[in-house]
């Protein structure tokens, strides 16, 4: 794709490239009606398809335009100028998570910090009905404060009318990496296949290596659809048997034993780090058998070119995610069998009445032995000569809403009602163990807002200066 630094595209002045792919290249540009910096990405189109594309850019743009989230990369504008059609979206300088990942592997609590933001953003595209197809980690932007931003909604599906499916830059093939196999099998793409290219994401993260590499587009195919992904303690050996059983529930062949949603994907990486029992523990992936590989039509032309690797960028200074509080809400245990439950039951039932009778009949014989007719006077219990010692914990209490009582709506503040101990300086709020919102010098009534509905436990935490008190937990749902 030609150069077009220095060209402008309806009313931004590009000004610099900063990106490229196979099919379309960034630009930092200036907005000529305010001298705004932007980034502006351009995609480039063939003649014979270029009718339909703009048409399915149109489209999707729209789509991605109307989505709101803290960690989706906000769409700004979209059109078409001189036949190159380009996205206009804010101009993050921290960088890509593949230029963190270039450098070094990430622990398992970095890890789950950054699973948690594109988790959150994945969750909320789902709802408005949005699949991402390409998740990798140069669509994974880093500002300055560790805060990430899922980028390139619904590219694969527009690309994919040019030929750039596979998304070719030079002889380096990026997206087979993270292809499910239901993609491989030319099926189209739901929330489950997204769930899949998360976990080739944190395989990624954690080990520095996909789960599978390959010489072809044909030998790589094969493993994604028949072998499992290869002990990911082989290349991180901090990683937990709990940690990498979560990861293989996401990589499961069959879609319907990954995660139903990128949400609990997420929680059950939190449980697996606490050392707590995990859905996929309790629930793991079935066993694939072996179908048959034949190479589609559409890898046949770049078999023969591509080496297939991760696609990585230069390495930025970027900080790492937020923290993980100590507390995680655990999941239900197993019900025991109930086997001989009744017979058991009777019997303790039976052993009780029996014990009771022997008791009454042996009190009726000598009242005098168990009871005794002269009570020993009463002692009333001296007055305290000091001030009560107060306890050193602070707490807070919640008067509403109560649990699970009323439902609330997405993007509309909840207030909840507290009863604070003096000398509380500051609360945390916390939800999937990780810390939402600071409130200093709170008052007796708070706000949270919920960006996505389903189940929100939230874990609300005083303290005095530094010292965290008791927590209250709110849980509420939100549609």
């Amino acid at each position: 794709m030609e150069d077009l630094t220095g060209q402008q595209l309806g009313q931004y002045q590009l000004q610099e490239r900063i990106g490229r792919g196979g099919m379309s290249a960034v630009y930092r540009a200036i907005r000529t009606e305010d001298q705004a910096e932007v980034a502006v990405k351009v995609m480039d189109t063939s003649p014979e398809t270029r009718d339909m594309f703009f048409k399915r850019f149109e489209q999707e743009a729209k789509i991605v335009s109307a989505m709101r989230h803290p960690n989706i990369l906000p769409l700004l504008d979209y059109g078409h100028d001189q036949q190159h059609p380009f996205m206009v979206t804010p101009l993050i300088n921290g960088g890509t998570l593949a230029d963190i990942l270039r450098r070094t592997t990430l622990s398992p609590d970095e890890t789950g910090g950054w699973l948690y933001q594109i988790a959150s953003a994945l969750d909320h595209a789902h709802q408005q009905g949005v699949v991402h197809r390409d998740l990798k980690p140069t669509n994974i932007l880093l500002d300055d404060k560790g805060h990430a931003y899922l980028t390139d909604f619904g590219i694969a599906k527009i690309l994919n009318l040019t030929g750039g499916g596979l998304t070719v830059t030079g002889n380096v093939l990026g997206t087979p990496t993270y292809m499910a196999p239901e993609q491989w099998r030319g099926e189209d793409a739901t929330p489950l296949t997204d769930i899949y290219g998360l976990g080739v994401l944190v395989y990624l993260m954690l080990s520095g290596e996909p789960p599978f590499h390959a010489d072809s587009p044909h030998s790589l195919m094969y493993k994604h659809l028949n072998e499992p992904p290869p002990p990911i303690r082989i290349h991180a050996a901090d990683v937990s048997e709990g940690v990498e059983q979560v990861i293989n529930k996401a990589l499961a062949k069959n879609n319907n034993d990954r995660y139903p949603t990128a949400g609990e994907f997420s929680q059950d990486f939190q449980r697996a780090l606490r050392g707590m029992e995990t859905i996929a523990h309790r629930h793991p992936p079935r066993k694939q058998s072996r179908i048959s590989t034949d190479t589609p039509s559409n890898l046949k032309a770049v078999a023969e070119n591509g080496v297939l690797t991760p696609i990585y960028a230069p390495a930025p200074n970027t900080p790492y995610p937020y923290q993980a509080s100590r507390s995680y809400v655990p999941i239900l245990p197993p019900p025991r069998p109930k086997h001989g439950s009744q017979i058991r039951s009777c019997l303790w039932v039976t052993l009780i009445i029996a014990a009771l009778g022997s008791f009454g009949f042996y009190t009726s014989q000598d009242p005098d032995r168990f009871f005794p007719q002269a009570l020993a006077p009463e002692v009333a219990a001296p007055l305290p000569t000091s001030t009560p010692t107060v306890p050193s914990t602070s707490q807070v209490r919640i008067n509403f809403p109560e649990n699970g009582a009323d439902t609330f709506t997405v993007g509309v503040d909840v207030s909840i009602g507290l009863s604070i101990d003096a000398g509380v300086t500051k609360l945390e709020i916390r939800r999937f163990g990780y810390v939402v919102n600071t409130i200093e010098n709170p008052s007796d009534v708070i706000t949270y807002r919920p960006y996505q509905a389903g189940r929100h436990v939230i874990e609300i935490v005083p303290y005095q200066g530094t010292e965290p008190g008791e927590s209250a937990i709110l849980e509420i749902i939100v549609r």
